[in-house]
């Protein structure tokens, strides 16, 4: 009887071992897991939210650069700064800039 009460000791003891250790590894591969796969979402959604505001940008500049040079044409042609406004969105001063 007591080899059998140490016996179920030793495997209780065993089990409750393995649990701990178990549960450990598991916990720990998950995060690592986790952590990847929220990283490289994290990392995507980032990549292509930068992408957009860079592309929109970018445009917002080429337009106004594009303006900018429509004014000047048209200033050089003799056109009026009333009617360039008009036509590029620019106002009187920043015609007269340029």
């Amino acid at each position: 009887r007591i080899q059998n009460d140490v016996l179920n000791s030793a495997k209780e003891e065993g089990l409750a071992e393995g649990f701990a250790e178990g549960e450990a590894k598991g916990l720990e591969k998950g995060l690592e897991k986790g952590l990847a796969k929220g990283l490289a979402k994290g990392l995507a959604k980032g990549l292509a939210k930068g992408e957009a505001k860079g592309e929109a940008k970018g445009l917002e500049k080429g337009l106004a650069e594009g303006k900018r040079l429509t004014a000047i044409n048209l200033k050089g042609n003799g056109i009026s700064a009333d009617i360039i406004s008009a036509c590029t969105g620019l106002t009187i001063e920043e015609i007269e800039i340029l």
